[in-house]
């Protein structure tokens, strides 16, 4: 029965997609921000506009103490090596990150 009022809502399309969660304020140094099956910590209180990039790029903070999800880890310096650089040189580290770190399945 559940299975037909779950398809009857869909067809007419009362059930919706969630939303992407709101990026709230930047994190505090120690957190843990994550995007697509990657961590990275943060080792110092970002900048607005490097928050706001971060944001843009789809980084979150991870705020659920149990996640048992499985991520792969940036390096320590990946955050540092991101927050000193700006426009195109930041998107080279970034891409190069990204490509080394990010196993899509």
């Amino acid at each position: 029965m559940t299975l037909l009022v779950d398809f009857a809502r869909r067809l007419i399309g009362i059930r919706s997609r969630r939303a992407i969660e709101a990026p709230g304020p930047p994190p505090q140094a120690g957190s843990m921000l994550h995007f697509s099956g990657v961590r990275m910590r943060v080792s110092d209180t970002p900048s607005a506009e490097f928050w706001a990039w971060l944001v843009l790029m789809g980084w979150r903070e991870c705020r659920y103490p149990g996640d048992r999800r499985q991520y792969e880890d940036l390096p320590e310096s990946a955050f540092e090596a991101l927050a000193v650089r700006n426009g195109a040189s930041r998107e080279a580290v970034y891409h190069q990150l990204m490509q080394t770190y990010h196993k899509e399945d």
